[in-house]
């Protein structure tokens, strides 16, 4: 939920409205090291890990999305694995590294863009493309 003028709504079950409760926005500081995405450490490490032995030593995996702005809250993991030469399963192989990483990140949405050499690419890719931040 956006907060609006500063106070966000909380609600209780079945979305009963229970109070509403001051937000304040952290503004970046110049002087601080910015984190330029909201994962862990130790999650990266895991999508670089699994990625690897999903896909293979040579894969390189990126994020992109709303995880790659540290403002924003929320929002899914989306993954933008780069192959150096095109594999027959790929398809199967992003479903078997999604399943793999909610099994050890925990269940949440976890998007995968796949490219290699032989990919057409479309909108997505090249957004992904674009924004993608090396893990």
């Amino acid at each position: 939920m956006q907060p609006r003028n500063g106070l966000c709504n909380w609600t209780g079950g079945h979305g009963t409205p229970r109070a509403k409760i001051p937000v304040t926005t952290r503004q970046p500081n110049s002087s601080e090291p910015r984190n330029p995405m909201r994962v862990t450490p130790k999650t990266r490490e895991i999508i670089r890990d699994t990625t690897r032995q999903v896909f293979g030593q040579d894969a390189r995996v990126k994020l992109f999305g709303s995880r790659v702005d540290d403002l924003q809250r929320g929002g899914d993991i989306d993954l933008l694995v780069e192959l150096p030469r095109p594999l027959p399963d790929s398809r199967k192989r992003s479903l078997t590294l999604a399943a793999r990483l909610q099994m050890q990140l925990g269940d949440q949405p976890i998007d995968i863009v796949v490219i290699d050499p032989q990919t057409p690419l479309q909108a997505i890719h090249h957004h992904a493309a674009a924004t993608a931040v090396h893990l």
